[in-house]
């Protein structure tokens, strides 16, 4: 639709340069035209009649329909003005050149969709300002360069997805930089639970995997001799390591559960944990992040070979 409005647009204005006395060329006629007139469509013939009444063509490069003004040159369907270029479709202004469809403004270039502005050069969708240079979609502000999508501010490269300020680098998203300024760091644990039957074995480790401190159901003191293998004995185990990883400066740990049992009695262990860290600080919040089942599987294993019949 819009391409059909140009092409009448284009034809409206061509209609006032052929006055009414004027002689029309036909195919018929003899004349320099001939082979042009013979080969071209109505349109084509209506152009080189108007050319042929004002003397050598028009004053403005005009290659298919369209507007121009301030002599600018359009290669399509499109609008351009203060003497622009542009490759396709789309709207320039202020001398700026653009290869695609887009806005570009102040003497930009641009190679794809998106806006620009201040001169900046873009490589694909986006928006870029200040001069900056971005070859990929994502914001940057400053000069920056940036290779894939992100935020980057004051001059900083960044080479995959997150966030990056003052001139760093990063390769990929820093949960560190969530942290808030000044904020200590706090400690990471691993929480490793075992069942063995009625026995229960808590341990807590650090990332690495080195013992901190551990404890089992004989090791408390109201948990001496039979009762060690009490239902409550894996809950109070857990609630005793909970309050040791508090005193060790533990602020999350991760759970890692190993038995042969129902996730019942599992679940007794890392909730007694819980409230063993909280101890009277209710509002605390858990300091466990996730809870991981290590269990492996039992499998029956390959198949033998038949036994030969003899």
């Amino acid at each position: 639709m819009a391409a059909r409005a140009l092409g009448l647009a284009g034809r409206a204005l061509l209609r006032p340069l052929a006055s009414p006395g004027a002689p029309r060329l036909l195919s018929t006629d003899k004349g320099p035209l001939q082979g042009l007139t013979n080969a071209g469509d109505p349109m084509s013939r209506l152009i080189m009649q108007a050319r042929n009444q004002t003397d050598g063509g028009f004053p403005r490069h005009f290659a298919e329909n369209g507007f121009t003004a301030g002599g600018g040159r359009m290669g399509g369907n499109g609008l351009t003005a203060g003497d622009g270029r542009m490759g396709g479709n789309g709207f320039t202004a202020g001398g700026g050149r653009m290869g695609g469809n887009g806005f570009t403004a102040g003497g930009g270039r641009m190679g794809g969709n998106g806006f620009t502005a201040g001169g900046g050069r873009m490589g694909g969708n986006g928006f870029t300002a200040g001069g900056g240079r971005m070859g990929g979609n994502g914001f940057t502000a400053g000069g920056g360069r940036m290779g894939g999508n992100g935020f980057t501010a004051g001059g900083g490269r960044m080479g995959g997805n997150g966030f990056t300020a003052g001139g760093g680098r990063a390769g990929r998203v820093n949960m560190e930089m969530l942290r808030p300024a000044g904020a200590p760091r706090g400690k990471r644990g691993v929480l490793q639970v075992t069942l063995k039957g009625k026995k229960t074995f808590v341990t807590v480790t650090d990332v690495k995997g080195n013992r901190k401190a551990g404890a089992s159901a004989g090791c408390l003191e109201d948990r001496k001799g039979r009762s060690r293998l009490a239902r409550y004995a894996g809950e109070a185990t857990g609630e005793h390591m909970g309050r040791v990883a508090s005193k060790i400066g533990l602020k999350s740990v991760v759970v890692k559960v190993k038995g042969y049992s129902f996730f019942r009695k599992k679940k007794k262990v890392i909730m007694g944990f819980a409230d063993g860290f909280r101890g009277e600080r209710v509002r605390t919040p858990s300091p466990i992040m996730y809870v991981h089942d290590v269990t492996q599987l039992a499998h029956n294993g390959c198949r033998l070979p038949k036994k030969v019949r003899k």
